[in-house]
């Protein structure tokens, strides 16, 4: 898989507390009724997660991900700000994952 991000991306994401060099793109379908039915999410990370793979990425953050979660998404993915400029977004060639990307820290995942 290779995730890449955009500049303005990076930059909001920098500036972001709680936020390093790691980040984990995660497949959250907690609440969602269904394992199909989740919402992506990037979580901010001190250290690779046990059992992750590696994305590709052009240099911005290093970004893993659950293998298992890697058939929800497509090949290559885009982390962009999103059209209303207020936040992230994550896209493909084929479709927009989401506009409203979460980035979930230490501090607003309540550890």
């Amino acid at each position: 898989m290779r995730i890449d991000m955009t500049p303005e991306a990076a930059a909001r994401l920098a500036a972001m507390p709680g936020v390093g060099r790691r980040l984990r793109l995660i497949y959250d379908a907690e609440g969602c009724g269904c394992a199909v039915s989740g919402v992506p999410a990037l979580h901010a990370l001190d250290e690779p997660a046990p059992g992750d793979a590696e994305a590709e990425t052009n240099g911005s953050f290093e970004i893993g991900y659950d293998p298992r979660h890697e058939v929800f998404f497509e090949d290559r993915l885009v982390i962009d700000l999103a059209p209303d400029g207020g936040g992230l977004m994550l896209r493909g060639a084929g479709q927009i994952y989401t506009t409203h990307l979460r980035v979930i820290t230490a501090r607003s995942s309540g550890g």
